[in-house]
Protein backbone atom coordinates (compact mmCIF):
# COMPACT_ATOMS: atom_id res chain seq x y z
CA UNK A 1 0.00 0.00 0.00
CA UNK A 2 0.25 1.00 -1.10
CA UNK A 3 1.92 9.20 4.28
CA UNK A 4 8.44 22.07 5.91
CA UNK A 5 9.37 23.79 8.85
CA UNK A 6 8.56 27.69 8.29
CA UNK A 7 11.19 29.63 9.47
CA UNK A 8 10.10 33.43 10.55
CA UNK A 9 12.99 35.69 9.96
CA UNK A 10 13.00 39.11 12.51
CA UNK A 11 14.94 42.39 11.16
CA UNK A 12 15.71 44.31 14.24
CA UNK A 13 16.03 47.95 12.58
CA UNK A 14 18.36 50.23 15.20
CA UNK A 15 17.05 53.83 15.61
CA UNK A 16 18.91 56.51 14.44
CA UNK A 17 21.28 58.21 17.27
CA UNK A 18 21.38 61.66 17.53
CA UNK A 19 24.56 63.49 18.22
CA UNK A 20 25.82 66.83 19.38
CA UNK A 21 29.21 68.85 18.29
CA UNK A 22 30.06 71.59 21.23
CA UNK A 23 31.06 74.58 19.84
CA UNK A 24 30.42 78.56 20.45
CA UNK A 25 28.05 78.85 19.73
CA UNK A 26 26.44 75.00 20.42
CA UNK A 27 25.34 73.83 17.17
CA UNK A 28 23.05 70.88 16.60
CA UNK A 29 24.67 68.15 14.41
CA UNK A 30 21.60 67.25 11.84
CA UNK A 31 19.89 63.58 12.55
CA UNK A 32 22.13 60.78 10.95
CA UNK A 33 20.37 58.65 8.24
CA UNK A 34 19.17 55.90 8.57
CA UNK A 35 20.42 52.99 6.22
CA UNK A 36 17.09 51.18 3.95
CA UNK A 37 15.99 48.16 5.88
CA UNK A 38 17.90 44.66 4.72
CA UNK A 39 15.51 42.76 2.29
CA UNK A 40 15.58 38.92 3.42
CA UNK A 41 16.23 36.26 1.10
CA UNK A 42 13.36 33.78 -0.04
CA UNK A 43 13.40 31.24 2.31
CA UNK A 44 14.88 28.03 -0.10
CA UNK A 45 12.39 24.79 -0.07
CA UNK A 46 14.42 22.56 0.86
CA UNK A 47 14.10 19.01 -2.20
CA UNK A 48 12.46 15.90 -1.16
CA UNK A 49 14.67 12.95 0.07
CA UNK A 50 16.97 11.25 -2.04
CA UNK A 51 16.33 7.63 -3.34
CA UNK A 52 19.72 7.17 -1.81
CA UNK A 53 18.00 8.44 1.80
CA UNK A 54 15.33 6.49 1.36
CA UNK A 55 17.15 3.48 1.12
CA UNK A 56 19.46 4.18 3.96
CA UNK A 57 16.10 4.63 5.82
CA UNK A 58 14.72 1.05 5.06
CA UNK A 59 14.70 -1.52 8.37
CA UNK A 60 17.87 -3.78 7.57
CA UNK A 61 17.75 -7.44 7.98
CA UNK A 62 19.62 -7.18 11.18
CA UNK A 63 17.35 -4.87 12.51
CA UNK A 64 14.18 -7.02 11.84
CA UNK A 65 12.38 -8.88 14.29
CA UNK A 66 13.92 -11.90 15.16
CA UNK A 67 12.89 -15.05 12.86
CA UNK A 68 12.21 -12.70 10.17
CA UNK A 69 14.75 -12.99 6.88
CA UNK A 70 15.43 -10.66 3.91
CA UNK A 71 12.95 -11.70 0.80
CA UNK A 72 12.79 -8.67 -1.37
CA UNK A 73 14.03 -5.00 -1.81
CA UNK A 74 12.85 -2.66 -4.45
CA UNK A 75 13.71 1.05 -4.55
CA UNK A 76 11.66 2.82 -7.79
CA UNK A 77 12.03 6.28 -9.27
CA UNK A 78 8.67 8.17 -9.63
CA UNK A 79 7.38 7.98 -13.23
CA UNK A 80 5.04 9.96 -15.18
CA UNK A 81 2.80 6.77 -15.52
CA UNK A 82 3.16 6.37 -11.59
CA UNK A 83 2.17 9.64 -10.63
CA UNK A 84 -0.89 9.54 -13.10
CA UNK A 85 -2.13 6.47 -11.83
CA UNK A 86 -1.94 7.60 -8.08
CA UNK A 87 -3.88 11.29 -9.57
CA UNK A 88 -6.54 9.03 -10.40
CA UNK A 89 -6.68 7.48 -7.35
CA UNK A 90 -6.60 10.86 -5.30
CA UNK A 91 -9.32 11.99 -7.15
CA UNK A 92 -11.51 9.71 -5.85
CA UNK A 93 -13.91 11.52 -3.53
CA UNK A 94 -15.52 8.83 -1.39
CA UNK A 95 -12.52 6.56 0.04
CA UNK A 96 -15.56 4.35 0.70
CA UNK A 97 -16.09 3.37 -2.68
CA UNK A 98 -12.63 3.18 -3.77
CA UNK A 99 -9.89 2.97 -1.01
CA UNK A 100 -6.83 3.34 -3.13
CA UNK A 101 -3.92 5.88 -2.01
CA UNK A 102 -4.34 9.36 -1.79
CA UNK A 103 -0.63 10.05 -2.04
CA UNK A 104 1.28 10.81 -5.45
CA UNK A 105 4.95 10.38 -5.20
CA UNK A 106 7.61 13.37 -5.74
CA UNK A 107 10.19 12.60 -8.07
CA UNK A 108 12.60 10.62 -5.30
CA UNK A 109 10.14 7.73 -5.71
CA UNK A 110 9.72 5.18 -3.49
CA UNK A 111 12.02 2.21 -1.15
CA UNK A 112 10.65 -0.61 0.22
CA UNK A 113 11.93 -4.10 1.93
CA UNK A 114 9.84 -7.53 2.33
CA UNK A 115 11.18 -10.11 5.34
CA UNK A 116 9.23 -13.49 5.81
CA UNK A 117 9.30 -16.02 8.12
CA UNK A 118 9.40 -19.41 6.76
CA UNK A 119 8.72 -20.57 2.96
CA UNK A 120 5.33 -19.52 2.99
CA UNK A 121 5.09 -16.68 5.28
CA UNK A 122 4.18 -14.23 7.56
CA UNK A 123 5.48 -11.76 5.65
CA UNK A 124 6.55 -8.14 7.29
CA UNK A 125 6.66 -5.54 4.64
CA UNK A 126 8.29 -1.59 4.96
CA UNK A 127 7.39 0.75 2.35
CA UNK A 128 8.77 4.30 2.85
CA UNK A 129 8.03 7.17 -0.03
CA UNK A 130 8.40 10.84 -0.73
CA UNK A 131 4.87 12.22 -1.42
CA UNK A 132 5.07 15.71 0.96
CA UNK A 133 3.49 16.33 3.75
CA UNK A 134 -0.48 17.19 2.64
CA UNK A 135 -0.39 14.25 0.75
CA UNK A 136 0.69 11.98 3.27
CA UNK A 137 -1.39 13.05 6.18
CA UNK A 138 -4.13 12.60 3.04
CA UNK A 139 -3.51 8.93 3.61
CA UNK A 140 -3.75 8.96 7.53
CA UNK A 141 -7.07 10.98 6.89
CA UNK A 142 -8.59 8.20 4.06
CA UNK A 143 -8.16 5.24 6.69
CA UNK A 144 -9.35 7.46 9.26
CA UNK A 145 -12.28 8.05 7.05
CA UNK A 146 -12.92 4.25 6.05
CA UNK A 147 -12.52 3.23 9.82
CA UNK A 148 -15.83 5.47 10.92
CA UNK A 149 -18.00 5.24 8.07
CA UNK A 150 -17.44 2.42 5.84
CA UNK A 151 -15.23 -0.82 7.96
CA UNK A 152 -17.03 -3.40 5.44
CA UNK A 153 -16.43 -2.42 1.60
CA UNK A 154 -18.35 -5.03 -0.54
CA UNK A 155 -16.52 -5.05 -3.96
CA UNK A 156 -17.02 -6.81 -7.52
CA UNK A 157 -14.50 -9.81 -6.10
CA UNK A 158 -15.60 -9.76 -2.78
CA UNK A 159 -15.99 -8.02 0.59
CA UNK A 160 -13.21 -6.23 2.84
CA UNK A 161 -13.50 -5.30 6.13
CA UNK A 162 -11.08 -2.97 7.94
CA UNK A 163 -10.75 -2.81 11.73
CA UNK A 164 -8.79 -0.37 13.90
CA UNK A 165 -5.44 -1.48 16.17
CA UNK A 166 -3.63 0.10 18.73
CA UNK A 167 0.02 1.15 16.44
CA UNK A 168 2.85 2.56 18.00
CA UNK A 169 1.95 6.64 17.38
CA UNK A 170 5.08 8.00 15.76
CA UNK A 171 5.72 10.58 13.26
CA UNK A 172 3.58 13.22 12.63
CA UNK A 173 0.63 11.39 12.48
CA UNK A 174 -0.30 7.68 12.25
CA UNK A 175 -2.87 5.13 12.10
CA UNK A 176 -3.19 1.32 12.35
CA UNK A 177 -5.89 -1.14 10.81
CA UNK A 178 -6.74 -4.69 10.33
CA UNK A 179 -7.69 -5.78 6.73
CA UNK A 180 -9.63 -8.70 6.10
CA UNK A 181 -10.25 -10.37 2.64
CA UNK A 182 -13.25 -12.20 2.00
CA UNK A 183 -13.48 -13.80 -1.85
CA UNK A 184 -16.83 -14.67 -3.00
CA UNK A 185 -17.89 -18.13 -2.91
CA UNK A 186 -15.62 -18.51 0.21
CA UNK A 187 -16.04 -19.37 3.50
CA UNK A 188 -12.16 -18.64 4.79
CA UNK A 189 -10.39 -15.48 4.34
CA UNK A 190 -8.41 -15.17 1.03
CA UNK A 191 -5.52 -13.30 3.33
CA UNK A 192 -5.17 -10.52 5.92
CA UNK A 193 -2.72 -7.98 7.11
CA UNK A 194 -2.13 -5.40 9.89
CA UNK A 195 -0.79 -2.05 8.89
CA UNK A 196 0.44 1.09 10.06
CA UNK A 197 0.33 4.33 8.33
CA UNK A 198 3.37 6.43 9.80
CA UNK A 199 4.18 10.11 8.36
CA UNK A 200 7.16 11.95 8.95
CA UNK A 201 7.82 15.20 7.36
CA UNK A 202 7.24 14.96 3.47
CA UNK A 203 7.73 10.90 3.89
CA UNK A 204 5.15 8.44 4.12
CA UNK A 205 6.06 4.93 5.96
CA UNK A 206 3.80 1.68 5.24
CA UNK A 207 4.86 -0.91 7.71
CA UNK A 208 2.14 -4.48 7.07
CA UNK A 209 2.19 -8.00 8.06
CA UNK A 210 0.68 -10.13 5.47
CA UNK A 211 -0.48 -13.55 5.89
CA UNK A 212 -1.82 -15.75 3.40
CA UNK A 213 -0.78 -19.21 4.59
CA UNK A 214 -3.13 -20.18 7.57
CA UNK A 215 -6.37 -18.96 6.62
CA UNK A 216 -5.72 -15.36 6.28
CA UNK A 217 -5.18 -15.01 9.86
CA UNK A 218 -2.49 -11.91 10.24
CA UNK A 219 -4.80 -10.19 13.71
CA UNK A 220 -1.25 -10.79 16.07
CA UNK A 221 0.51 -7.51 15.38
CA UNK A 222 3.22 -7.87 17.86
CA UNK A 223 5.68 -8.49 15.57
CA UNK A 224 4.59 -5.80 13.43
CA UNK A 225 4.88 -3.38 16.47
CA UNK A 226 8.61 -4.37 16.52
CA UNK A 227 9.02 -2.99 12.98
CA UNK A 228 7.24 -0.20 13.56
CA UNK A 229 8.84 1.43 16.76
CA UNK A 230 12.57 0.24 14.79
CA UNK A 231 11.47 1.19 11.61
CA UNK A 232 9.85 5.02 12.64
CA UNK A 233 12.96 6.04 14.99
CA UNK A 234 15.33 5.22 11.43
CA UNK A 235 13.50 7.24 9.64
CA UNK A 236 13.79 9.67 12.31
CA UNK A 237 17.44 10.00 12.39
CA UNK A 238 18.21 9.02 9.01
CA UNK A 239 15.37 11.47 7.51
CA UNK A 240 15.60 14.22 10.16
Amino acid sequence: MTSRLATTISIALTAAIVTTITATPAVAAPPAVAAPPAVAAPLAVAAPPSLEKLEQALITAGEAPAGYLFSSRTVMAASAAVAAALSRAAAAVDPCKDPGTTAEPASSGSAAITFRKGKDGPFLAEQITAVGNAAARAVVAQYQTILAKCPVINGEEGKTTFSAWASPQAGDASIGFLTTVQEKGKTTPAGSSSTAVVVHGDVLAVFTNLNYATGGNATNTTELTELVKAGAAKILKTLP
